[in-house]
């Protein structure tokens, strides 16, 4: 007798009747599935092929002098459909947090879905990504988000989910969402000119800072496909050029009305993961340059 939610599309019946005035072995069934005309049926009775939906299953006896009993029946549901799952966050692809909070939302339009498998991996900016691992608490988990403390600058962290509904279906993994931690300031290698500087008003605590011209931060040994400027953008701002391998990619022009600290500005997007040096040069004098960090991402 199969279990009241079942993912098997296959169910095997066994029965046995009782009657005062004649032996089992002269007893015979009949059986009626989702409510079809009875036919003769003998123990084990077994149905394949069935789709997902309420299945229900009846047997009588009958005796040899016609005489039918009551029928006994069994309803379940086959749910051979796996649930779907889609990951909402993280939405950044550079983010200044010290946590991560993967979310996701999974529907099944069978027997509801039961849980969720969450796992990460990540990549530091010079190099690939690593196993995924699988925390134990995020496995078989009914909340919708979870989060990963302490992340490292300088690292792009990426989440996968798959859900399993009521009856054991389990959807496949879904695509990663990634997020990139942004490396602080102080990773980059700082030509003469810059000075640093601290307050809780940056990223990190540090920023470098220069009013003149052509001076240079500068990281080496590159990994990625995405980057950005971690900056401060103000009225009395300048405009710094991005290289790539001594080639300029971007000016950013960093002027704003307002003030605006640990300002993240898109740089590029590469069409593949790229290897290179990448450098941040001042394109102007007598004007103020305050970079806090750089976001590189391997996704």
């Amino acid at each position: 007798m199969p279990a009241a939610v079942t993912a098997s599309t296959t169910v095997l019946f066994t029965f046995v009747g009782a009657d005062g005035s004649d032996a089992p072995g002269a007893l015979a069934y009949q059986c009626s599935l989702d409510g079809a005309a009875y036919v003769a049926c003998v123990s084990p009775k077994s149905y394949s092929a069935l789709s997902s939906a309420v299945h229900s299953f009846a047997v009588k006896a009958v005796d040899p002098s016609g005489n039918e009993s009551a029928p006994m029946s069994h309803s379940w549901q086959v749910d051979a459909v796996a649930p779907t799952l889609t990951l909402t966050a993280p939405i950044p692809a550079f983010t200044l947090a010290t946590g991560l909070v993967p979310a996701w939302t999974a529907e099944d339009l069978g027997a509801g879905v039961a849980n969720a498998d969450v796992r990460w991996h990540r990549a530091p900016y010079t190099g690939g990504f690593g196993a995924w691992v699988y925390p134990t608490s995020w496995q078989k988990t009914t909340a919708t988000s979870t989060t990963l403390p302490d992340v490292v600058r300088g690292y792009t962290y990426c989440f996968s989910a798959r859900a399993r509904d009521a009856a054991g279906n389990t959807s496949p993994w879904s695509a990663p969402r990634c997020s990139a931690v942004a490396l602080d300031d102080r990773s980059l290698t700082a030509s003469a000119g810059w000075t640093r500087t601290a307050s809780t008003l940056y990223y990190s605590g540090t920023a470098t800072v220069t009013t003149e011209l052509n001076r240079t931060l500068t990281r080496t040994d590159v990994q990625a496909k995405r980057i950005a400027l971690v900056a401060t953008r103000c009225n009395t701002c300048g405009t710094v050029g991005i290289y790539w391998n001594g080639i300029l990619i971007k000016e950013i022009n960093l002027e704003a009305p307002t003030t605006e600290r640990k300002s993240t500005i898109a740089v590029t997007t590469f069409s593949g993961v790229r290897t290179g040096t990448l450098e941040v040069r001042t394109l102007t004098g007598g004007k103020t340059i305050q970079v806090d960090g750089l976001g590189l991402s391997r996704s």
